[in-house]
């Protein structure tokens, strides 16, 4: 294996720098290892190759969704075994290939049937493996039953069981130190937790977070544990403000880097890095600047950087990023003028009858987990009586709320807030030198297939994209030649408003959504993987007054290159030239500007309301329409 410089930050040796006035640089290299399979199971055996010849036992968590996993690790470091994957139904034969590798006697199922099945359990047994299935009634319970079996430490991990980096963040930490990993809800811990702690004699606890995570009352609750908090602005600050807090425990020659926009491949790392003593590095596709600055601290030394997952997921123009910080040409793009800002609307919830109705359960959608390169999300939360949030594996938020009863002509509002960083965008890399290679891009079926107004199976709009990509095989040059064609040929007309991209290719008339629609359509037909972004789009001069968002209601497109993930793309700008229409370009791979606002991607989960009772009479559900964006 290749060596090279290393990028960890060690606060002691940074503090020198600043003293002496010396400065090290960091010189660029190679990555030295790569471990990835074609999806996210493949890559958990890969890990599992990488550090087992031989175990006796193996851990069994989910890989659709994240809670009942995320307390893992500390658990497979006891037993030194590997985290392997499953879907819900059906062990994969690679999965299966793998415990008879390792030889493996005893398995421990992470999770109830909802998330692992009996005959997944069946499965292995069948394999000759007997199995333990560590659950409870729900994620919180679970995390109490991993913990049960771990004994002896004095120390304890409190995380958010809403999302997933804080918990993966402080897992191999935990892992290395044998700390059990509790859940709890953002304003309250559990009386069934609060019962184990008091048990169990720990006299410190780690809270891992910002108060957007877990507030200020669970810091009450745990008063007499010691209670630390460790955390920073985003995921990315607190994983670095938790390597930094156990910087002594970890061993320095090896680093894993895996990505913090998913939870399965860094969950794989969690329990193969505590073997080596080695930290995990959590990066999205463009490291921000608390990333940076990390690394820049840091000192150079021999040591191995093993990235976790494809190039689909960490290209190696972000590990260049990573490794040669002091070129700021490696960059892959800039941001401009990027600033805070907060979305809001409130949801009612009102029985408009004069009876009472029981035992209810209702479900706000509140769209995907945004992936795009020029808004980061920082913050989701929902306020109001009896509400939780949760996190699917794919970054879909709902808020859950359960009443027991809702009186005749009641009301409950739920303030939705989220607050998020946007930007332009403006690429420094030749993004004309993407391979074009999408084997390792989980997400390529989704983002390939046809589905309602994104007709990409129809033969005329299939057609009209092979013309347009004159042979070519390269997909941003498609992607160019496409966004040419729709943004020059398509008129802007509300009477063909919102019927997709095939109504646009043949009347050549539609609004912002049906220039996306076929933007993306056509790129599908060709197997390059695109999809519509709706949102609001509001030019910098009109970011004063935000009060009534809807107004500014608007889509765009984005397509997918491996090398540096989703590309923006605004096909609906007109712009001519002596009354001629010429290609608004400035707008392709490129926002000068903030403003494009995310809400959600088409076709995806977005904002929306469903609701579930016993009782025959439903409730009257209104969903108020106002919604805000505000600079902050």
């Amino acid at each position: 294996m290749l060596n090279f410089k290393k990028i960890i930050c060690a606060a002691i040796v940074a503090a020198a720098l600043l003293t002496t006035g010396y400065q090290i640089s960091v010189q660029a290299a190679p990555v030295s290892n790569r471990i990835a399979g074609n999806d996210r199971y493949q890559t958990a055996v890969e890990v599992s190759k990488q550090g087992w010849d031989k175990s006796s036992y193996a851990v069994l968590a989910t890989g659709e969704d994240f809670p009942d996993a995320l307390c893992a690790a500390p658990l497979a470091r006891i037993l030194d075994a590997p985290i392997l994957l499953t879907g819900k139904n059906v062990l994969e034969p690679k999965v299966s290939d793998e415990l008879a590798r390792l030889g493996a006697k005893d398995v421990y199922i992470i999770g109830g049937t909802g998330v692992i099945s009996d005959d997944v359990k069946k499965q292995v047994e069948l394999l000759g493996i007997k199995t333990e299935r560590v659950s409870g009634s729900d994620r919180y319970q679970t995390s109490l039953e991993i913990a049960k079996r771990i004994q002896g430490s004095t120390e304890v991990v409190i995380a958010t069981g809403e999302d997933f980096p804080d918990a993966l963040s402080i897992a191999p930490a935990a892992a290395i130190k044998t700390l059990p990993i509790i859940l709890t809800p953002k304003d309250k811990v559990p009386d069934e937790t609060m019962s184990y702690l008091s048990n169990s004699g720990f006299g410190k606890a780690y809270v891992v977070g910002g108060t957007g995570v877990i507030n200020g009352s669970v810091m009450t609750q745990l008063a007499r544990y010691n209670p630390e908090r460790l955390w920073g602005n985003d995921r990315y600050e607190t994983n670095i403000a938790i390597i930094n807090k156990f910087i002594g425990d970890f061993k320095w020659d090896k680093v894993y880097v895996a990505t913090g926009s998913d939870f399965p491949d860094a969950l794989s790392a969690s329990a193969l890095a505590p073997k080596t003593a080695s930290p995990v590095l959590l990066t999205d596709r463009n490291p921000g600047s608390g990333t940076r600055d990390f690394i820049l601290n840091s000192i150079p030394n021999e040591n191995d950087v093993v990235v976790i997952g494809g190039e689909g997921v960490i290209s190696k123009v972000t590990m260049d990023i990573l490794l040669d910080v002091s070129q700021d040409t490696a960059q892959e793009h800039i941001l401009i003028d990027e600033g805070s800002f907060e979305y809001g609307g409130v949801v009612t919830l009102s029985n408009d009858s004069n009876f009472a109705i029981s035992d209810i359960t209702f479900e706000i959608d509140l769209g995907t987990l945004n992936s795009s390169p020029y808004q980061r999300e920082e913050s989701m939360e929902v306020t109001g009586k009896n509400v939780q949030i949760v996190t699917d594996s794919y970054g879909s938020k709902k808020a859950v709320i359960k009443l027991n009863s809702l009186d005749g002509k009641q009301k409950l509002d739920y303030q939705i807030t989220r607050r998020f960083k946007n930007a332009g965008i403006k690429y420094n890399a030749d993004l004309s030198k993407t391979a074009g290679n999408y084997s390792g891009f989980e997400g390529y079926a989704k983002y390939t297939a046809s589905e309602d107004k994104i007709e990409s199976d129809n033969a005329a709009i299939k057609k009209k994209a092979l013309e347009l990509a004159k042979g070519e095989k390269n997909p941003y040059i498609i992607a160019r030649n496409i966004f040419e064609f729709v943004n020059t040929n398509i008129d802007y007309d509300f009477s063909e408003a919102n019927k997709g991209a095939l109504n646009a290719l043949n009347t050549k008339k539609g609004v912002c959504e049906d220039f996306a629609d076929l933007f993306v359509a056509m790129l599908r037909s060709l197997g390059i993987p695109a999809r519509v972004v709706t949102g609001y789009w509001v030019e910098v001069e009109n970011q004063s007054n935000m009060d009534e968002a809807g107004q500014y209601g608007h889509a765009w497109a984005e397509f997918y290159l491996p090398e540096y993930g989703w590309i923006p793309a605004e096909p609906t700008v007109i712009k001519t030239n002596l009354e001629k229409r010429i290609a608004a370009f400035e707008y392709f791979a490129n926002f000068n500007d903030p403003g494009h606002f995310i809400r959600g991607y088409q076709n995806e989960i977005s904002y929306s309301l469903k609701y579930y009772t016993n009782t025959n009479t439903d409730p009257n559900v209104n969903i108020i329409t106002s919604e805000y964006i505000k600079k902050l």
